[in-house]
């Protein structure tokens, strides 16, 4: 998102993480007035907006995050942390064989067909 996007947006609230939640009421297509700007711009998936403003985000609730955690501020169980697949080796799984994994495969790709003798 470009700063140009804010413009004529009230600035809602910011997480714990540092993503800044947005929202434009007003001249906006419909659904599309709440969103939000991550903290790191390069790297960045939706896995990085915790639960408390995971509804606000969505409609699912008029409730910002901030209110739901002062209303309520042990409603979830554990702390909230990103989705790290497919982030680094220790996430993805590869195979016996792969460049990537020091394991010895100890098979055959493929068993060639050998023709029976015929008398």
């Amino acid at each position: 998102q470009t700063k140009i996007h804010n413009i004529g947006a009230t600035l809602v609230g910011v997480d714990k993480f540092g993503n800044k939640y947005y929202q434009k009421l007003g001249d906006t297509q419909y659904g599309r007035h709440r969103w939000v700007e991550y903290a790191s711009k390069d790297r960045y998936n939706a896995s990085q907006v915790p639960a408390e403003w995971h509804g606000w985000l969505h409609f699912i609730t008029d409730h910002t995050g901030d209110e739901l955690l002062s209303q309520k501020p042990k409603r979830y169980g554990i702390e909230h942390r990103e989705n790290f697949s497919g982030e680094g080796d220790a996430y993805i799984y590869h195979s016996k064989g792969h460049t990537l994994n020091p394991g010895q495969k100890n098979w055959t790709r493929y068993q060639p067909w050998v023709p029976t003798k015929t008398k």
